[in-house]
């Protein structure tokens, strides 16, 4: 009887953005084949105009209390005020920056998420839903119902500023969203990517081919959305098949589109006055931010010197407001220099890693396909040797990214790009105590080891990895410490051990503040501890346990080992930040 043959998964890319949002997928049917460009989700069922072929949907959600129904994207009614920039809700108020805490967008989120009663995750949860069911038809459309018999491999994007918690608050809104539903053809496999690494596979896979790409050349992405602005570059290791090593780490910011139409806005109120603008209803809001703004005007703004005429409700009496060149540059100001300060401390840092100008930067995201800010980045630029391009669709690479990298990192599909290393993003290590040294350690830390008689300095630091650190090749930090047992004790104990974490740009090489628990293993001792040697300290004898750890990184996963005498005990594998 022949075998029968071997089922490829179908692979989707969720772009779940701050402002919008996006998808894609690539059905994988040769993994002999080098990988064409998934396709991107185009139609979202609506009938506003400029909407039907957009590459993205709103991230927004609104929840009818009268009904018990839940709108979503470009469905939602002009005139309900939905929930909007919910998506950041799911990093605890203290990791947000300080600029961000206070937003309006924010403020706005956090008072709504409490008068519903709901939790960031439900509503994330809720919107990934609507946002899944959609993808979804829209496959099943174009596919067939041959999609009920393959099984999926869904990649979701995640900021670069996120902390590590945020990815289980995110895979818990996935289960919600019936993403990690089990299928008929076996379990979906969720996994995560970093959206300006996303960004980057889908902007490599693109340029893969240009002549002029040589080893030791290094480029920058820069992912400019609604609300966040990302820069990341990576260096050339081999052109083809190209393979590339991130460079240098990667920075973010909060001067995304969206502070652009902040000031528009801003701009209107003073205009027409407060009362006014508070009067109009939120159909004559959106066409003034939509069809005045984001379409006629801020998208197509070059920096010429023509002026725009700002179209009111005709029950206005005011005269229409006119926008000069000067008037829109003035608006772009409030996000330029932060966007600049991004890319110039980037070029900065791989120009003093590499002694070289990067090769060229790539603008993505809906942002990055404006006309003033390509023309402001290429006068800053000048006559260095850096050429600018705009990623092709560059509204759709996070999402096309997101899908190409879940695609060949499962090898159903020639590898065309390799990301080989990554910037580790933060520090992660363990605890151990040591003889106190007066004047090297701090005095908080003594404490008297009743078991060995002596004074000790508790809770020190052992980083295995270090933020900053290459986490590309597979490498390993071991030590060996021991663990005390009270005389009384007797039989196999359990004991846990802590991994920490900690984001600061410098490691301390004490437990203070900065660092937190990252993960916990659990062990046993493989004999009973009345087995164990007695202690040779001058304190209460006791049992000594010798432990050895040993941490092995590969990649953006590590594995952590707890051994004794060459006897694994535990182990646990742990996602490394790299974003």
């Amino acid at each position: 009887m022949a075998a029968s043959p071997k089922r490829l998964p179908l692979v989707v890319g969720l772009d779940f953005g701050t402002t919008f949002s996006g998808a894609s997928w690539y059905l994988c049917d040769d993994e002999s084949d080098e990988p064409q460009d998934p396709e991107v989700i185009r139609d979202w069922d609506t009938d506003r105009s400029n909407t039907h072929e957009a590459q993205k949907v709103p991230s927004k959600i609104y929840y009818d209390v009268l009904t018990d129904d839940i709108y979503w994207g470009y469905e939602i009614p002009d005139d309900v005020e939905p929930f909007e920039w919910f998506k950041l809700l799911l990093l605890e108020q203290e990791d947000l920056q300080a600029h961000l805490r206070d937003s309006f967008h924010l403020r706005a989120a956090r008072r709504k998420l409490k008068d519903s009663g709901k939790t960031a995750v439900e509503i994330v949860g809720d919107y990934l839903g609507k946002l899944w069911s959609h993808v979804l038809m829209k496959i099943m459309k174009t596919e067939g119902a041959i999609i009920d018999a393959v099984p999926f491999h869904v990649v979701l994007t995640v900021p670069a500023i996120w902390k590590d918690y945020t990815r289980d608050r995110m895979r818990l809104a996935a289960k919600r969203a019936g993403i990690m539903k089990n299928r008929a053809a076996g379990p979906t496999v969720v996994s995560f990517i970093s959206e300006p690494e996303a960004a980057a596979f889908a902007t490599t896979h693109e340029h893969r081919r240009r002549g002029n790409l040589k080893a030791g050349d290094t480029f920058v992405v820069v992912d400019a959305g609604g609300g966040t602005v990302d820069v990341i570059s990576y260096k050339i290791e081999v052109p083809k098949p190209l393979v590339v090593t991130e460079c240098v780490e990667g920075d973010g910011d909060l001067c995304g589109a969206s502070f652009v139409d902040e000031k528009f806005e801003a701009r209107m109120i003073r205009e027409i006055s407060l009362p006014t603008w508070k009067s109009l209803s939120r159909p004559q809001i959106t066409a003034i931010m939509k069809e005045n703004w984001e379409d006629r005007i801020k998208r197509k703004f070059d920096g010429s010197t023509k002026s725009w005429t700002i179209q009111l409700p005709s029950p206005l009496t005011q005269r229409d407001p006119t926008l000069t060149a000067h008037d829109i540059e003035q608006l772009f100001s409030a996000v330029l220099p932060k966007i600049r300060k991004l890319v110039k401390d980037q070029l900065r840092e791989i120009l003093t890693k590499t002694a070289k100008h990067p090769k060229f930067i790539i603008l993505v995201g809906g942002f990055g396909r404006s006309a003033y800010l390509y023309k402001c980045l290429k006068e800053w630029l000048g006559d260095r040797p850096t050429e600018l391009l705009e990623s092709k669709d560059a509204w759709s690479a996070i999402c096309r990214g997101a899908t190409l990298s879940g695609a060949m990192s499962q090898g159903l599909v020639k590898q065309t790009v390799q990301v080989r290393s990554r910037i580790a993003r933060a520090s992660y290590g363990w605890c151990y105590a040591t003889n106190f040294i007066e004047g090297v350690h701090d005095k908080r830390d003594k404490r008297w080891d009743e078991y060995d008689g002596e004074w000790v300095a508790w809770k020190q630091m052992t980083w295995a990895v270090k933020r900053g650190d290459d986490i590309s090749t597979r490498s390993s930090k071991s030590e060996s410490i021991y663990h005390q047992f009270d005389c009384k004790k007797r039989g196999i104990q359990s004991r846990t051990t802590e991994i920490y974490v900690c984001h600061d740009e410098r490691a301390p090489s004490r437990q203070d503040k900065c660092v937190q628990l990252f993960a916990s293993v659990s062990w046993k001792t493989p004999v009973p501890v009345e087995t164990l040697p007695l202690g040779r300290g001058a304190g209460i004898p006791h049992y000594r346990f010798t432990l050895d750890f040993k941490m092995e990184v590969s990649g953006a996963a590590a594995d952590f080992f707890i051994s004794h005498n060459g006897i694994q005990l535990a182990s646990k594998n742990i996602s490394v930040a790299h974003e």
